[in-house]
């Protein structure tokens, strides 16, 4: 919540996040979620796979886009190996 407080009218910020942040159900998940997306704040979501941190977490990671944008974009990268550089 501090970096949609702290955030310029046109700017931009990004977030890495746990996974679980998307499936957690407290009232502070549930209040920020409600508050980037009904804001129009959530530009984007990208889903790293686990362990792309470690040896500082082991976990999998999304990392959460804020701008003044619609609709969220959301792009899975947990099997971007597969992936080829552009030529």
């Amino acid at each position: 919540a501090w970096v949609l407080l702290c955030l310029a009218r046109d700017g931009r910020a990004a977030v890495l996040a746990p996974e679980s942040f998307l499936f957690e159900t407290t009232q502070g998940h549930l209040r920020l979620r409600r508050q980037m997306t009904e804001d129009g704040r959530l530009h984007g979501i990208v889903r790293l796979a686990a362990g792309v941190y470690k040896p500082r977490s082991g976990a999998a990671v999304l990392v959460l886009g804020a701008a003044d944008a619609a609709p969220v974009w959301f792009c899975d990268a947990v099997d971007a190996r597969d992936l080829q550089p552009a030529a």
